[in-house]
């Protein structure tokens, strides 16, 4: 009993799975050269969230000397050397070298016994160089199709860490403190500048890719949807993203009752980045607009410029369709072009192919304004190829 209702409940989530598994409607592959665009866009804006901070105040004692340093501010982080590149099957790797920031406070010590003479107070600057950083970011798909980042394993390994004392003659006392300062001053920024850095991606910015759109209005009853069908994939040559690319008739949003068809497998590349689109778009497009009503057209007389020598008039048709005119000569006409079912694009090594079906309705503006459908002309099939150059 137990086990066959487990068994059966594991094969429907196995059809359940099978059944929700779609091609992507289109797809990016983003390139080392992409990612190095991401990260000249993306780094100064993390910086600028993490350089700056307060340190809480710090005291201490030194052979027979209590000190404290106050005020202490961060400042003018720099990284000159960065990466951000691929984990791959995991996701992105954020690396900087030879970074830099400065530290500014207020201190002041004294002897910590009566008279507490020598006393002194003053300003210092305390620069940090040859400072490695780095941390992993993971990249997937939130419930409404959108990216979600996680920042993770984040380090920050001070090199090297000077204090400069200013405001005191008493210069051999700043041997005292100075290392405990020094000390004191890289655990408190390692403690601060990770937490900083992590809730500035995995807070702020998914905060900001939930405001990313996934749905477009194209009119009034119809949009585009491109949300992630799947967190994204991580190669060792590229970033890959898969998109639904389905286009939606918005009073009643059905799937189109087609497939998606399989993209071919990525490849590395030298571009920043590429979009592989599938018929699919296309022809969701086609199906949507084809079922909203939109694919056809009232054409009258006022459309047609006077230098085109086809009017629209019986006049034209006197004998082509002699009936026509004989039954009303010289009347104005209109035309009713319909899709009657949606038009279908397919693509190959040629180009594009292009295949629709409808008809024309035909009819004749009389004089009292009234119309009288004369005949109507099926298109029973139409095909055009053309192919794309260039791209």
């Amino acid at each position: 009993g137990k086990l066959i209702s487990e068994m059966f409940a594991t094969y429907l989530l196995f059809v359940f799975a099978a059944t929700k598994a779609v091609n992507p409607g289109f797809r990016t592959e983003i390139s080392q050269r992409g990612l190095d665009y991401i990260r000249e866009i993306g780094l100064p804006l993390l910086i600028k969230e993490v350089q700056s901070f307060d340190i809480p105040d710090q005291s201490g004692e030194n052979d027979g000397f209590d000190w404290k340093l106050t005020d202490i501010k961060s400042s003018s982080l720099a990284i000159p050397k960065s990466t951000l590149t691929i984990v791959p099957g995991h996701g992105l790797k954020l690396s900087g070298a030879d970074a830099s920031m400065k530290v500014t406070a207020a201190w002041s010590y004294k002897l910590d016994i009566w008279p507490h003479f020598p006393y002194g107070s003053g300003t210092c600057d305390i620069p940090i160089g040859n400072t490695a950083m780095g941390m992993t970011i993971s990249v997937g798909a939130d419930s409404s199709g959108r990216p979600a980042i996680t920042a993770s394993n984040c380090s920050f390994d001070i090199g090297s860490i000077d204090v400069h004392f200013h405001g005191s003659d008493f210069d051999w006392l700043y041997n005292l403190f100075n290392s405990q300062i020094a000390g004191l001053i890289k655990d408190n920024i390692r403690g601060k500048i990770c937490p900083l850095a992590i809730n500035a991606i995995n807070d702020e910015g998914n905060k900001a890719l939930k405001t990313l759109p996934i749905v477009e209005k194209i009119t009034s009853d119809t949009e585009i949807n491109f949300e992630l069908i799947q967190a994204p994939i991580f190669d060792t040559n590229y970033l890959q993203t898969l998109h639904k690319g389905e286009f939606l008739y918005t009073p009643h949003p059905t799937e189109a009752p087609f497939d998606s068809p399989t993209l071919p497998a990525a490849t590395a590349s030298s571009s920043m980045m590429k979009i592989w689109l599938t018929n699919y778009v296309a022809n969701s497009a086609g199906y949507v607009f084809w079922k909203a009503g939109t694919l056809q057209m009232n054409v009258t007389p006022d459309m047609v410029p006077k230098s085109v020598p086809f009017q629209l008039n019986t006049t034209v048709f006197e004998h082509i369709v002699p009936a026509l005119y004989a039954h009303y000569p010289n009347k104005a006409m209109q035309l009713f072009i319909n899709a009657t079912s949606p038009p279908a694009i397919n693509g190959s090594s040629l180009g594009l192919n292009l295949t629709a079906s409808g008809d024309v309705t035909v009819s004749v503006i009389l004089d009292n304004k009234t119309v009288a459908t004369a005949f109507t002309v099926a298109l029973v099939s139409g095909s055009a190829a053309s192919q794309v150059v260039g791209m």
